[in-house]
């Protein structure tokens, strides 16, 4: 029974932020897990590089406690994860869960990741010498985000029954929060922000071939994914052939970003997914699907319930050939550079067996959707774009009350079917694009 009690006050860590504690920290974790002690940061500002928790162990964050990242590249040892849907060597998180099992972190402390030196190094300083651009100008887009290293503020990998509750997750470097092979675990009253405009692939949460899980009472602005559900991409995802499956999102309020996605890496599958008392404030997008012709995986049986949506974009959205500059991987003609093994998963495509993406089973009900107040977005309440020869099957809509500027296009798609909705479109002028590019 874990009954006692180690700090990083009695430790006699330093807590004002002026000193890199890795070392001292992580001693302390690995005490704590090898006494089976309760492990509390008391407040101050300890500034890190990753963190490694063990099995069997807790972790609390009292109030005013607060993880700093470094900002020193050098003090991110690569380790083998997946990164956007490719198993490659990355960087970790801040805090770290890998491969372990009873686990619960919890406390009102904060993760702050300092993202700005990792974006000056995707986008460049004043829009130069950013990897982004420089690879664009290769023919090189799709590889960028592979090489382009950058830590997450918080991962668990390959993991199961752990429990996260109360922190706040600020300026992450790249995904927030990345749940990996993992089952059972619960993410609670999470507040996560990324709020330097130039933060590129910030998501909030990201559910990674992983089960039985459950999201619940958190907070999300970023600038991307709100929540996004993964699964591997193209051949490689589906060799590894694990689904995500199994997830509980409720009660969870979506500020900026692209709300709650699927995709673009699904070539494992995802199915099984339920999200209800949902709020979308200013989000780009509600509930949308992405995927592309190299993915040819599954998306199975999604119900949303009791959804409030005010000055949403695009409400729902499934567009299942999306940023083809991101997704389309081809080396530049008369390329003679170097190949990592990375660029080369790339570059093998989808599996040939199978047509395309499968989207079936989406059931939307109890939906409320209207402008902002101010002045109004311009919003497009369904954009559905499947592929010819495997069209969206079996959407359907019960009780939707929205208001919106256009009603939008099912392409693709199985005639849906909606009962008890109330559809009023506001402005027949106003034109609203069927897709765009947000990486």
């Amino acid at each position: 029974m874990i009954n006692c009690v180690l700090s990083t006050e009695t430790a006699g860590i330093a807590r004002d932020g002026n000193k890199t504690v890795t070392a001292e920290l992580q001693k302390l974790i690995d005490e704590a897990a090898s006494l089976r002690q309760i492990l509390v940061f008391h407040p101050g500002v300890y500034r890190t590089g990753p963190l490694f928790l063990h099995s069997d162990m807790q972790v609390f964050f009292e109030p005013g406690a607060v993880l700093l990242a470094s900002q020193d590249e050098k003090d991110y040892p690569k380790i083998r994860t997946r990164i956007a849907g490719i198993e490659m060597e990355g960087y970790p998180g801040i805090l770290n869960i890998l491969s372990s099992k009873n686990v619960r972190v919890s406390g009102p402390g904060t993760i702050n990741g300092q993202g700005s030196p990792w974006y000056e190094k995707y986008w460049g300083k004043d829009g130069k010498g950013g990897m982004r651009k420089v690879y664009e100008e290769k023919g090189l887009r799709w590889a960028c985000d592979y090489d382009c290293l950058r830590p997450k503020n918080f991962l668990i990998q390959d993991s199961e029954r752990i429990e996260v509750n109360g922190l706040t997750l600020l300026d992450s470097p790249f995904w927030n929060l990345h749940v990996l092979y993992s089952s059972d675990v619960k993410l609670t009253n999470l507040t996560i922000r990324s709020d330097n405009p130039n933060s590129p692939s910030t998501d909030g949460i990201d559910i990674d071939s992983s089960k039985n899980v459950t999201i619940s009472s958190c907070s999300i602005s970023t600038n991307d994914d709100c929540i996004s559900l993964k699964s591997g991409r193209d051949q490689e995802g589906f060799e590894i052939n694990r689904p995500t499956e199994n997830v509980l999102i409720e009660d969870c309020t979506f500020y900026k970003g692209y709300g709650l996605s699927i995709g673009s890496e699904l070539s494992g599958g995802i199915s099984s997914i339920e999200g209800r008392n949902l709020t979308f404030k200013g989000t780009s997008c509600g509930f949308r699907i992405k995927s592309a012709p190299t993915r040819k995986g599954y998306v199975r049986s999604v119900h949303l319930s009791r959804l409030k949506m005010i000055g949403v974009t695009y409400p729902f959205y499934a567009y299942l050939n999306w940023n083809p500059h991101y997704n389309e991987a081809k080396l530049p003609e008369g390329y003679r550079g170097e190949v990592p093994n990375s660029w080369k998963k790339l570059l093998s495509g989808g599996n040939p067996k199978l047509l395309n993406t499968e989207v079936s089973d989406l059931f939307f009900e109890y939906v409320r959707i209207r402008h902002d107040g101010s002045e109004k977005t311009p919003s497009c309440l369904f954009t559905f774009r499947g592929f010819e020869d495997n069209p969206i099957r079996s959407v359907r809509g019960d009780w939707i009350d929205a208001e919106t500027d256009e009603f939008g296009t099912f392409v693709n798609c199985e005639e849906p079917v909606f009962r008890n909705c109330s559809f009023v479109v506001t402005s027949s002028s106003r034109s609203v694009p069927g897709s765009f590019d947000n990486r």
